[in-house]
């Protein structure tokens, strides 16, 4: 039985990009990355990978499975969970901040709600984001002081594997 961790980050991925299109941040497009990142933004979406500025930590995807079958076919429960977040860094106020990042997940979250098995692509699961904790915090110098917001989540893909 493959893994399906390409499938999941790949569909993630569409589900961002069609989120974010068109979508400004102080002027500038959100990016989307598909794991690491070179260039901070004013507003990025960072799939596969928890926020690693805070504590050098990185959280994995992690991956969990359950023989649901005795002999054959073998089938297989698979559920993944991959870690995400949008950051927005604007020079304005907190709660502008905070409205941004709240803006791109609810279109993020709400595509994933639209289509939860990634038009069948989850056979017998969906994706759904099962945790999640948004950080206010300051950015940049002591002159120049912006506002940063970050939500912090995990989508948890499902599915049945055959």
């Amino acid at each position: 039985m493959s893994l399906s961790i390409s499938t999941a980050v790949n569909y993630l991925i569409i589900q961002a990009n069609t989120a974010t299109s068109g979508k400004l941040v102080n002027g500038e497009p959100v990016i989307v990355s598909d794991g690491p990142y070179t260039d901070v933004a004013f507003g990025m979406l960072v799939v596969g990978l928890s926020d690693p500025s805070e504590t050098g930590a990185v959280q994995p995807i992690t991956v969990g499975r359950q023989m649901l079958t005795l002999g054959l076919p073998l089938n297989l429960s698979e559920q993944l969970d991959i870690p995400c977040f949008i950051d927005v860094r604007i020079p304005d106020t907190q709660a502008a901040a905070r409205t941004e990042a709240e803006a791109i997940f609810n279109a993020f979250n709400n595509l994933l709600l639209a289509d939860p098995s990634a038009s069948g692509q989850f056979v017998g699961g969906q994706a759904l984001v099962t945790s999640l904790y948004a950080t206010p915090s300051l950015v940049g110098t002591a002159a120049e002081q912006g506002r940063r917001f970050l939500i912090s989540f995990t989508v948890q893909c499902t599915h049945i594997t055959q």
